[in-house]
């Protein structure tokens, strides 16, 4: 944990509101579009720092966001798309072998979409036997 009160370097910061450098962005490119909704500024400040870059918090800079309110209305599709996300942005960076190993219930979602395809698969990932704190992956 840092203070809240004066800037501090971090690692990542939450998407809802990131100002860069028109020059960072031309050298480390935009938000990667795979991602949908979770995770793109995980990778885009990833990216920045292996560029070289600091990312900082900064407190006078405020914003107001309404957590969850893009995703509210479908709690199902949120959960799932978290986890693809989390999914994606581990395989990215360690690996296909290690996202499996370390990510078993995502993983496993994505294998069942490929393979079936369709409303089928996503009803199997959606059922009932899934509690979010079953999806997690950390």
């Amino acid at each position: 944990d840092q203070p809240s009160d004066r800037p501090v370097e971090a690692d990542w910061l939450n998407g809802a509101c990131l100002f860069t450098r028109r020059e960072i962005a031309a050298t480390v490119g935009g938000l990667d579009e795979g991602y949908f909704m979770y995770s793109e500024e995980l990778d885009w400040c990833r990216r920045i720092r292996t560029a070289g870059w600091r990312i900082v918090y900064v407190p006078e800079a405020q914003i107001v966001h309404y957590v969850g309110q893009s995703s509210e209305q479908a709690v199902t599709a949120r959960h799932i798309n978290f986890n693809r996300a989390k999914l994606r942005y581990y395989r990215k960076y360690h690996g296909a072998l290690a996202a499996v190993a370390h990510c078993p219930a995502p993983a496993r979602w994505a294998r069942a979409a490929r393979i079936e395809g369709g409303n089928r698969a996503r009803r199997s990932m959606s059922g009932p036997q899934r509690r979010p704190s079953d999806t997690s992956c950390v």
